[in-house]
């Protein structure tokens, strides 16, 4: 090997070292974005999940309130359906 084949193969290699490390740099960008919009989705689920849970929690007392009134009839009570 010359010199000059010598320096022109450490200069490509320089050239593809960088193209390589830009296209490093450029995927974790593209993960930080992804990562960025994942972590506002599930801030974004947590806070719903939370609302949520309060009105099923607004639902349930309800629903045992109203327990206490509903008054059902026995089956000697009931009348029957009309079919009968």
């Amino acid at each position: 090997m010359t010199q000059d084949s010598t320096i022109f193969t450490l200069l490509e290699t320089k050239s593809e070292l960088e193209k390589r490390i830009q296209s490093l740099e450029e995927m974790v960008v593209q993960l930080l974005i992804t990562v960025e919009t994942l972590d506002t989705a599930l801030i974004n689920q947590q806070k719903e999940i939370f609302t949520l849970e309060r009105k099923i929690k607004v639902i349930s007392e309800y629903l045992k309130s109203q327990q206490n009134n509903v008054q059902i009839a026995s089956q000697a009570e009931e009348t029957p359906p009309p079919h009968y």
